[in-house]
């Protein structure tokens, strides 16, 4: 929750004033490199993703992964490669991304694009933890918040 509650109490306040598109990155693949299980955060570690973005080094040879692994690649560096160019990561239905149409996020309505072996479209990321860390700010903390 450390990384988590200020990502998703900033994309709710951003999203008053601009397009806001918000993702749990949750595939555990061989790309990924590291095999460590947290409780409460499954298999995935802080930095993952980037693996799946930028293979490098004895990383670069795609061949010596799972289909799988290829995969969440390609789905992965095309969502940030078409947000780039149009500003919206799936700006038409693709097979790639299982014709998902990833939306926009609220202040009071969070989807989030939960990238794993499949896409799939869920509401309030980490909703039990973080809900609990707000109220905790909202009756023990001392604004002006500097932190969250």
């Amino acid at each position: 929750m450390s990384f988590s509650r200020s990502i998703i109490h900033n994309a709710k306040l951003q999203s008053q004033f601009s397009d806001v598109y918000f993702y749990q990155f949750s595939y555990y693949g061989p790309m990924g490199v590291y095999d460590v299980y947290i409780e409460g955060a499954d298999r995935i570690t802080h930095t993952e993703d980037v693996f799946y973005m930028w293979p490098t080094g004895n990383n670069s040879d795609m061949g010596q992964y799972p289909d799988s692994d290829v995969l969440t690649s390609k789905r992965y560096v095309t969502l940030f490669a078409n947000f780039a160019k149009t500003l919206n990561p799936t700006p038409e239905p693709s097979s790639l991304f299982q014709n998902i149409t990833w939306p926009k996020i609220t202040p009071d309505n969070f989807p989030y694009l939960n990238i794993n072996d499949t896409l799939e479209l869920r509401i309030n990321p980490k909703e039990n933890t973080y809900e609990k860390w707000v109220e905790v700010y909202e009756t023990m903390a001392i604004k002006p918040y500097d932190t969250f």
